[in-house]
């Protein structure tokens, strides 16, 4: 399971923080409630318009992220 501390970062800035987190090998799990579109930008490790569905996320992720 992953620690709560092993995700501590929030985004603001679509445009700068999912090609950041990925340069940085940092997964990224993107509340997209907006929808907006990323288009070219890397793929978020999960990308949802509701947060229902992180507590699933987060607890059947693999540890080795």
């Amino acid at each position: 399971m992953i620690t709560p501390a092993r995700w501590d970062a929030v985004l603001f800035d679509l445009r700068f923080d999912l090609p950041g987190a990925a340069g940085v090998g940092m997964p990224v799990w993107w509340h997209n409630r907006a929808r907006a579109d990323r288009g070219e930008l890397p793929a978020p490790l999960a990308e949802h318009d509701r947060l229902t569905p992180l507590p699933r996320d987060v607890l059947m992720a693999p540890t080795e992220i």
